[in-house]
């Protein structure tokens, strides 16, 4: 069964192309902001019992997601920095989060890194 993440999912377009591929057998994984929209997709997705555990390992993630989150500001004025550059590097990492990562992916094997990720994000 092929899969596919579609952001934007809770309305709109975004809504239409999950409801599109999640009736068609599509493993869709859905990116939304509010919690009855998720709701509303999950009724979509009959394979969503098979990723209860990643779901809810995602779900214990959220606060701390949310509490390292970086500003707008930050995030504009570097994406600004990286389109004024005259000599423009080709990634701008932003915030300690995706530092961290960028650390393990250089520098962990990949078993090591994986097993890593797993339990820091709660994922099975």
């Amino acid at each position: 069964m092929p899969s596919v993440l579609v952001s934007g999912a809770g309305r709109g377009i975004g809504k239409s192309i999950v409801e599109h591929l999640a009736t068609r057998g599509w493993d869709v994984i859905a990116g939304v902001r509010k919690r009855q929209d998720a709701a509303a997709v999950a009724q979509l997705n009959p394979q969503r019992d098979m990723y209860a555990r990643h779901i809810a390992g995602v779900k214990k993630r959220i606060p701390v997601s949310q509490k390292l989150a970086v500003p707008a500001e930050t995030v504009s004025a570097v994406a600004e920095e990286a389109l004024t550059a005259r000599r423009p590097r080709a990634r701008y990492v932003v915030g300690v989060g995706p530092r961290l990562q960028v650390a393990l992916m250089t520098n962990l094997p990949a078993s090591a890194r994986d097993r890593l990720l797993r339990r820091v994000s709660g994922q099975p």
